[in-house]
């Protein structure tokens, strides 16, 4: 298992069971050992390790990808919560600044579904330490619930602020995905905002436009087969909608879901070889928690 999907993961913890005396031991142990090999810049003895932190802490096989089909959910994510307090002393800097923009991409599906106040997202933030201060993943969720709904209420001028992060992130890191799709919803808002400035004509072109596409999803979203696949194609054309080969990627995996057969496993098979691990664990986090991406 991708041990930075599990400390990172969209899947948000919750409390878990305490260890016995003896588990706490051999969790310490295990932690130290980490701890050392981090030192020593000993990644495979670290990801072994973490696997047996998660086996330890969980009661689940580290070699299994996700949920187990016979947890629900909340049980799941209740397991979680002794991982991530476990796996806390191993997060470097660079992976505590990730999981800051990771969580940022988590709480605007979040906030765009009005899940803020739901109970296991509540539970999720009182997930913490022995010295009683959040873990990692909870005060991110926080903080990344304070910035998606300052970007949901921005004007234009704040907007562009909050742009320029990732235009600087994205020119540091030109291959990172993750500031790629958190820029790309930022231009989204500010689009929406330049309708305002725009002549009457361009205007009602745009807004013609923006309701051919949102009647359009709106009926994919409902099963339309047919409907699924047109937009998926548009999506990976780029014709009427701005091309996005994840949002593609998503409504091809819906269609065949759907009972879309051949055209769209073609469609996923032609998207496939153009994403990388980020953006499948994005789209399977979509259709696990049946959020559209937009």
């Amino acid at each position: 298992m991708n041990n930075l999907l599990r400390v990172f993961g969209m899947t948000l913890c919750l409390f878990g069971a305490l260890p016995s005396m003896a588990d706490e031991a051999r969790l310490q142990n295990l932690i130290s050992q980490a701890e050392a090999a981090l030192a020593r810049d000993d990644r495979q003895s670290v990801d072994r390790l973490i696997d047996e932190i998660y086996s330890l802490t969980t009661g689940l096989d580290p070699a299994l990808e996700g949920k187990p089909e016979h947890l629900s959910n909340a049980d799941y994510e209740k397991r979680l919560c002794p991982f991530r307090q476990a796996t806390t002393p191993l997060l470097t800097a660079q992976e505590l600044e990730y999981l800051h923009h990771e969580m940022r991409l988590a709480a605007y599906s979040i906030v765009q579904a009005k899940e803020e106040n739901a109970p296991y997202i509540q539970t999720t933030i009182e997930c913490v330490q022995a010295n009683g201060e959040p873990v990692p993943e909870a005060l991110a969720l926080i903080k990344g619930i304070e910035w998606a709904r300052k970007l949901a209420s921005a004007d234009i001028n704040e907007l562009r602020a909050m742009a320029q992060e990732y235009e600087e992130l994205i020119q540091r890191h030109p291959d990172n995905q993750l500031y790629e799709v958190l820029n790309s919803i930022i231009d989204m808002h500010a689009d929406n905002h330049r309708l305002d400035g725009l002549t009457k004509e361009t205007h009602q072109l745009l807004t013609e436009g923006i309701l051919y596409q949102s009647n359009l999803v709106e009926k994919a979203d409902k099963g339309d087969l047919a409907l699924q696949l047109e937009v998926a194609h548009r999506l990976e054309t780029g014709d009427k909608f701005r091309q996005d080969h994840r949002f593609a990627y998503f409504w091809y995996k819906r269609a065949l879901q759907n009972g879309g057969g051949e055209p769209a496993q073609n469609g996923l098979d032609r998207l496939h070889p153009q994403l990388d691990w980020l953006d499948h664990e994005l789209v399977d986090m979509w259709l696990r928690k049946k959020h559209r991406p937009y």
